[in-house]
């Protein structure tokens, strides 16, 4: 695999003030899935002794219930090129993006009508009690109301700090480049080929040393890859067990949780896309008008089952993904709620 340090320092820019807000929900559930060592935070340490601090206004941008990704890892996903964007890029578009406050409301808030409304009127008032009557923690509401009403000052803040932290974790990159390019030849190796493949759905016919990746020193494990013509870029997490741990689990679906499937099964929105791609395979595009929702709130829960492995991307049509049924996921996810039905008769 060819090493690609400018898709690592992006994710871990922005990965570093998830940590920094998110700290010991990141420890738990690092250590709850991917059984980590004891210097899970070792890079994150020393980034943060020259690090600036984050103003508390800054929380919701970073903040992640790890149920889906964070503000600024969606917009990057959305926004940014894998490819051949950089930081500066990134910042530039998200500086001067015009509805990057839509974006930003709407990552929280689900009535895009209201959103719209309040936007072209520049009367937000009516989106208080709709965030307060959210069953987000009380501290999170508190900074997003914060930041709606100086919006353009806490953006302008935002990116003066990322700017900052980008600067601790380019120097980090580069003292640690022979590390990463040894961790890439690990991944190369047979044992871990097989199983990446297996995730990531990749071609067979493209070599996998001929794939694009990253390393990400923030995260233990691999957090996302995409497809661009017929090339792969992965975020592989620093450490090989957590990273061995977390494609096996995948591979296997023992990472499964019962709270999650019904939790699918339970959401009618979830239930139609599930019933939807059961007919046939479909695009997200073609999904929001078959379950009437709006793209966004779609996508947001189209990424959902994805990231669980209810569904998975069967092809690739220009920008526009084709998704399917998981059957592999779906058999496995079938064993276990018999087995819980199971303890509940016994």
């Amino acid at each position: 695999m060819k090493l690609d340090d400018r898709l690592g320092v992006m994710y871990d820019t922005i990965f570093f003030g998830i940590i920094y807000f998110n700290h010991d929900s990141v420890k738990r559930i690092f250590e709850n899935s991917y059984s980590t060592t004891e210097n899970l935070f070792e890079y994150y340490e020393l980034v943060l002794k020259d690090a600036p601090e984050i103003p508390s206004l800054l929380y919701p941008f970073f903040y992640s219930d790890f149920s889906r990704m964070s503000f600024l890892i969606q917009y990057m996903c959305d926004y940014w090129n894998f490819f051949s964007d950089t930081f500066d890029d990134y910042a530039e578009q998200l500086g001067n993006d015009p509805d990057v406050k839509r974006n930003f409301l709407l990552y929280y808030l689900s009535d895009e009508a209201l959103v719209d409304h309040c936007i072209e009127t520049q009367d937000f008032f009516p989106l208080i009690p709709a965030i307060i009557s959210t069953e987000m923690e009380d501290r999170l509401k508190i900074e997003i109301l914060n930041v709606l009403t100086q919006f353009e000052t806490a953006l302008s803040t935002l990116l003066e700090i990322m700017k900052k932290v980008y600067v601790p974790i380019v120097n980090l990159h580069t003292s640690l480049y022979t590390n990463s390019g040894n961790l890439l030849t690990e991944f190369s190796t047979p044992k871990y080929e097989p199983l990446i493949r297996e995730f990531c759905q990749m071609d067979a016919a493209v070599p996998l040393k001929r794939q694009m990746a990253a390393i990400s020193y923030f995260n233990v494990v691999v957090i996302f890859y995409t497809v661009y013509e017929n090339r792969y870029a992965f975020i592989l997490g620093s450490q090989p067990d957590g990273v061995n741990s977390l494609l096996t689990k995948r591979v296997n679906y023992t990472f499964l949780d019962i709270q999650d499937l019904f939790t699918a099964l339970a959401h009618p929105v979830k239930r139609e896309i599930l019933e939807s791609l059961k007919e046939k395979e479909s695009t997200a595009t073609l999904l929001s008008e078959q379950v009437n929702v709006t793209r966004q709130s779609l996508n947001a829960q189209l990424l959902w089952l994805r990231d669980l492995g209810f569904v998975k991307i069967s092809r690739r049509v220009g920008p526009e993904k084709y998704y399917t049924l998981n059957c592999d996921f779906l058999n496995s996810a079938r064993s276990m709620i018999n087995v819980y039905l199971d303890k509940l008769l016994l």
